[in-house]
């Protein structure tokens, strides 16, 4: 995916995520109340990956969830990155 087509795709998600090491990864951080909370979506997030076949890096804690996704097998970001991360900007609490 060129520099411009990843431009264009993130136009089509929520404003919070980011490209990251030199455009080769997307990363979003999400603030949540509570552990349970930040536990919920990393489950949602876990289904989704799952039914998608693409899995996320995650870190999560007490009020926090970080993402991030990248296709390892290119080396950057991709299609299956953008349609995922679309997907968990539905279920975000």
């Amino acid at each position: 995916m060129s520099s411009i087509d990843i431009t264009t795709s993130l136009s089509s998600l929520h404003p919070d995520w980011k490209l990251a090491e030199n455009n080769q990864m997307l990363s979003r951080h999400i603030e949540l109340n509570t552990f349970a909370e930040a536990l919920a979506l990393v489950n949602k997030i876990g289904d989704l990956a799952e039914q998608q076949g693409h899995h996320p890096d995650i870190n999560f804690g007490w009020g926090y969830v970080e993402i991030y996704l990248t296709t390892h097998d290119i080396g950057q970001v991709s299609d299956k990155d953008i349609t995922l991360a679309q997907a968990i900007d539905t279920i975000h609490l």
